[in-house]
């Protein structure tokens, strides 16, 4: 603004500060007010991954996403993520993570415009106004396609820890299922203990009779696109398909045993011992299981008709207070749970809930 008197000298053209703008008084305002004439331009954008995205969503993976634009236009400028149909679902700024967001296509535009953002979730960037003054949508827009892929969790009716007898000529199948929601293709893979693949199968039924005795476990796989981990291969350690996967959370314990009782005498090579009973002097006999298997292993005494009479979990007894008679001692190698009791016949007896 400016103020004077006389006769105003300034012309169009005239640097105010270099000139005299009245042949009397004159003072110019203190401060000025800044207009800047614009075209809001949304230009094209590009993203730091392309103009057509895939990304897998809900994998517990950061899927971070960089937008830039070419507008040279001094409006302001921000990015719009709608739907296939053009619905806003998000206004984001040029750095957004995917996944949260559900599983889909999804189109990212760039929003040149003056005043003030009117745009919100639920509004058509084709048809609703997007700012109480102008604007200017991008040319473009990035396709981002959303796979959402869940590995879920496995079990079995048989629990999550399975002792079978490998081996032992009998079919040893063991059925899976999984927890898993996204309908895409499902695959279970049988590991040994550290994640290397021994097998893996697309159906949810596996004999584990010829797999030999140790302990495995067995993961579901979630994935799209084509396989790319094979036998011999560590699953945390390789890329699993060619898209995208996701591993089960937990995983199925098969314990492959064959259990072998071998052969028990006393710690001096004895097969027969006899003792003094009731004397008053302990009768401590030490037993040594030779050739035995590394399955679980417990002690049973019996009469001489194989009616027993006490389980141990040591390897030693004291037979002082017995009584008299005569009694054998077999050693028991066995996986799952020890099932056989006092009183019942050893030998007619499954033993337990394993091999």
């Amino acid at each position: 603004g400016v103020s004077y008197t006389g006769n105003l000298l300034a012309q169009v053209g005239d640097v105010i500060d270099e000139i005299t703008l009245s042949d009397a008084c004159y003072s110019l305002s203190t401060n000025y007010i800044e207009v800047i004439r614009d075209s809001p331009n949304g230009d094209v954008i590009v993203s730091n991954q392309g103009d057509n995205v895939d990304i897998c969503i809900s994998d517990g993976q950061e899927d971070i996403i960089a937008f830039i634009t070419g507008s040279f236009s001094f409006a302001q400028y921000t990015f719009v993520i709608t739907t296939e149909f053009n619905e806003i679902v998000e206004i984001i700024d040029n750095v957004h993570d995917f996944e949260d967001l559900p599983a889909g296509s999804c189109r990212v535009w760039g929003l040149s415009y003056t005043g003030h953002l009117t745009a919100q979730p639920g509004d058509f960037v084709d048809f609703d106004p997007l700012s109480d003054d102008c604007y200017d949508l991008s040319n473009n827009y990035i396709l981002i396609n959303k796979t959402f892929v869940d590995g879920g969790t496995v079990f079995s009716p048989s629990g999550d820890e399975i002792f079978i007898c490998a081996g032992d000529g009998s079919p040893d199948f063991v059925g899976f299922f999984n927890s898993s929601s996204s309908g895409n293709d499902y695959r279970y893979l049988i590991t040994d203990e550290d994640g290397t693949l021994l097998d893996m199968v697309g159906f949810n039924l596996y004999n584990f009779e010829d797999s030999g005795p140790g302990v495995c476990r067995v993961y579901g796989l979630d994935l799209t696109g084509i396989l790319t981990v094979f036998v011999g291969d560590n699953i945390f350690d390789t890329e699993l398909s060619s898209e995208c996967y996701e591993l089960s959370s937990d995983f199925i314990t098969i314990n492959r045993d064959i259990p072998d009782g071998g052969t028990l005498a006393t710690d001096d090579g004895q097969t027969s011992v006899i003792v003094t009973v009731n004397d008053g002097n302990p009768d401590v006999i030490n037993f040594v299981a030779t050739d035995a298997s590394n399955s679980k292993y417990r002690y049973v005494i019996t009469d001489e008709n194989n009616t027993v009479l006490d389980i141990l979990d040591e390897p030693f007894a004291d037979f002082e207070g017995a009584g008299e008679g005569v009694c054998r001692v077999w050693g028991v190698a066995y996986t799952g749970g020890l099932t056989v009791d006092g009183g019942e016949d050893l030998l007619a007896s499954s033993l337990a809930t394993g091999c």
